[in-house]
């Protein structure tokens, strides 16, 4: 399809009435080749160079809600053990979406957090998930290589 066309079925998209999930179903056009068109369009307008690639951070608290909840948590410090058990949960929802995004040395780097931090947490599940990482990619792997140094350090 040529470029004008993706322009102009980008500006039918927006100028529409309707949600766009129901004007590219009535488009035929599949919702992950329209944001790609779309991406594709910013990129040339705003430049490629001048973008940061994306990084997934929903599950990230910024620096002053993380100081937020410390500060409570310290306050009141019975809550302080079960922050802590919540922290390593969403770490360990980190991995798996990180897991599923291929992005094998993020999962790896959230799962090591767990294993340093709380080698009790869900049966030390960290350190076992990892191991089997190891197993997945094989030994000669350079993150197989990089996290095992890192792992056998954190636990001696």
């Amino acid at each position: 399809m040529a470029p004008e066309e993706k322009a102009s079925l980008i500006a039918l998209v927006r100028s529409s009435p309707l949600l766009r999930k129901q004007v590219l179903a009535q488009l035929d056009l599949p919702k992950s080749t329209y944001y790609d068109w779309l991406r594709r369009r910013e990129d040339e307008l705003v430049g490629a160079a001048s973008r940061s690639p994306r990084r997934v951070t929903w599950n990230r608290l910024r620096p002053e809600e993380e100081q937020a909840v410390l500060g409570l948590a310290r306050a009141a410090p019975e809550l302080q053990r079960q922050l802590e058990r919540m922290t390593m949960a969403i770490n360990r929802l980190v991995a798996a979406v990180l897991l599923a995004a291929d992005d094998f040395a993020g999962a790896m780097e959230e799962l090591l957090f767990i294993a340093r931090t709380d080698r009790g947490f869900r049966h030390d599940i960290g350190r076992t998930s990892l191991l089997a990482l190891f197993d997945l990619l094989g030994s000669a792997h350079p993150l197989t290589r990089q996290y095992r140094q890192a792992l056998s350090e954190s636990l001696h």
